[in-house]
């Protein structure tokens, strides 16, 4: 799944570098950028990745509650109970909140 999405942002923003004719930076331009922003930007990226992989576990617990809830796919029935849905509301507001 995480391949997938950065397959997807890939060519999305290749198509927008293409179509808005941004070109190559020169080297210069690389030169005036200020040094805290290179580490700004690598962390930014990890703060992505984090929000992409939190959402892919959070989708995969809610999905694996309801499944045992209402015993789906041949799996044997687990009541929905106040620790799963404490789970549940955890995991959901600390996706919200990492995607802020």
């Amino acid at each position: 799944m995480l391949a997938a999405g950065f397959v997807v942002a890939s060519t999305v923003l290749l198509a927008w570098w293409a179509i808005a004719g941004v070109g190559i930076p020169k080297r210069a331009d690389l030169a005036a950028v200020p040094w805290w922003a290179w580490p700004s930007g690598g962390l930014h990226g990890l703060t992505i990745f984090a929000v992409f992989a939190t959402a892919g576990v959070t989708g995969g617990a809610v999905a694996s509650i309801l499944l045992d809830n209402y015993g789906l796919v041949g799996f044997e029935q687990h009541p929905f109970t106040w620790t799963r849905a404490t789970a549940v509301v955890l995991l959901v507001g600390g996706t919200v909140l990492m995607s802020r």
